[in-house]
């Protein structure tokens, strides 16, 4: 049996200016140096279904409006880095996305569920109890209401939901299996670079045991399926791999 037609559109939506301590994990707290990671969102399609993983930032973090005080983290973003935004220039609406995955709840990839008000959001259970605890940030919209999943699932033939907890406590991983281009493993946030793809140099992490033992995993499933990997928030690996409009299928 062939492989279903999965299609992965890589969806630019702005950056953020970091300090450096919040990306590399051994870096001091008092160092001048600063990182600029890119934000994405993932519009996968096969023919059936169009799924839309993650909304990127607020909207209103375009063209210098701030989300938090200090400059710790910075958004930026233009206009054109609203995720409705990128889905137009593939030519879709909302309408047009079945449903919306949120593979956590931070600001740069849930900022724009509230898009989203006619659409089911899929997330893990141990994630959305940020929400039912009040902890979650005023971003957090979620539509028509939830479907929760209880760690590893398949989100639609050819893409599975890789539970990696440890940057947030219900984070998860996706693995897509496209024809031409192979199997792609989007790590999220379970690692944001290629060098922090090391349990002993991982970024931020609520829990960093639980964030370790995360990035043994996706190791391990890259030794097992030959999956190329695609980190959160990359600069460097952001100039190598297509961007939407072209897609991996």
């Amino acid at each position: 049996m062939s492989e279903p037609a999965v299609s992965l559109h890589i969806l630019p939506c702005g950056a953020c200016d970091l300090h450096e301590s919040v990306v590399f994990s051994d870096r001091p707290q008092d160092s001048p140096h600063r990182v600029q990671g890119p934000s994405w969102a993932y519009l996968l399609r096969s023919p059936d279904t169009v799924a839309l993983i993650d909304t990127g930032m607020p909207p209103e973090a375009a063209d210098g409006g701030r989300i938090f005080p200090g400059d710790r983290i910075v958004p930026i973003m233009t206009a054109d880095d609203i995720v409705t935004a990128r889905l137009a220039e593939l030519g879709l609406q909302p309408a047009d996305v079945d449903f919306v995955v949120n593979t956590h709840l931070h600001f740069d990839h849930a900022g724009g569920n509230r898009l989203f008000p006619d659409h089911t959001f899929v997330l893990q259970r141990a994630e959305y109890a940020a929400v039912e605890a009040g902890n979650a940030g005023p971003w957090c919209a979620f539509g028509r209401g939830v479907r929760l999943l209880d760690g590893d699932a398949e989100i639609m033939p050819g893409v599975r939901a890789i539970f990696t907890p440890g940057h947030s406590p219900g984070h998860m991983s996706l693995l897509v299996s496209t024809r031409r281009d192979g199997p792609i493993l989007l790590a999220i946030d379970a690692s944001y670079t290629t060098e922090t793809f090391d349990p002993a140099r991982m970024g931020a992490m609520q829990d960093p045991s639980a964030g370790a033992a995360s990035v043994l995993r996706l190791q391990q499933i890259m030794r097992d399926t030959g999956a190329r990997i695609f980190f959160g928030h990359d600069p460097e690996q952001a100039k190598e791999w297509r961007h939407s409009p072209e897609a991996y299928q």
